[in-house]
């Protein structure tokens, strides 16, 4: 499946969540489950069953590490062209405008 049609399966919670991932990625170095939780004022077990569909669909990366003994989950957003990367310098503003609008356009 091409990476515009796994967009056009997403819920809307999902778009929401998705969406949420690539502008906090675009900010911050990342986003997590409590993050998103408290912005989309979700439950976080509702955030994390639909951030678990989205690494299942290969649109956000979840990684664990420890950094200065405090386990961190991040997530990152995957897009048409660009992986996650740290401080994700390959997302370009243009790019997430399109997935943005894309996502609205194919609900």
């Amino acid at each position: 499946m091409t990476f515009n049609e796994t967009l056009k399966t997403l819920t809307d919670l999902e778009r929401k969540v998705y969406v949420n991932v690539l502008e906090e990625s675009m900010v911050e170095y990342c986003t997590s489950v409590k993050e998103i939780s408290l912005q989309l004022e979700l439950d976080i077990k509702t955030v994390r069953g639909v951030v678990g569909s989205l690494v299942k669909k290969m649109l956000v990366y979840a990684e664990t590490e420890v950094r200065d003994g405090i386990t961190f989950h991040d997530l990152f957003p995957f897009t048409p062209n660009a992986s996650a990367s740290y401080g994700n310098e390959n997302l370009e503003e243009d790019e997430i405008e399109w997935v943005e609008q894309y996502i609205k356009e194919n609900k």
